[in-house]
């Protein structure tokens, strides 16, 4: 839901955080930003009922596609990648428009 809601409302959601969450494919395909808005995506590697991978009843794009729309979208130009426990990493992504 946080992702549709960046995408069909960004004049008034001016951020999205989404906690294990993928867009349906149908939405992701009309997907049509019209302004950058900054992404928190949090996500585990291992989880079952929305994988990274993509797929599921929705049939979902990997994450990964939907975490590099963003960053095209935002134009980020630089990128972190921060280990902040053995089984956590975070991966910032910077300089973006509007300081997305």
């Amino acid at each position: 839901m946080s992702y549709l809601l960046a995408l069909d409302a960004p004049d008034v959601f001016k951020a999205a955080a989404p906690v294990s969450g993928n867009i349906n494919d149908h939405f992701w395909q009309e997907k049509n930003p019209q302004t950058a808005i900054p992404i928190f995506h949090i996500h585990g590697t291992n989880d079952k009922i929305v994988p990274m991978s993509g797929g599921g009843k929705d049939n979902a794009p990997p994450t990964q596609e939907i975490i590099d729309y963003w960053v095209n979208a935002n134009g980020c130009t630089t990128v972190e990648k921060v280990a902040l426990t053995d089984h956590t990493t975070a991966y910032y992504y910077r300089n973006g428009e509007n300081g997305s």
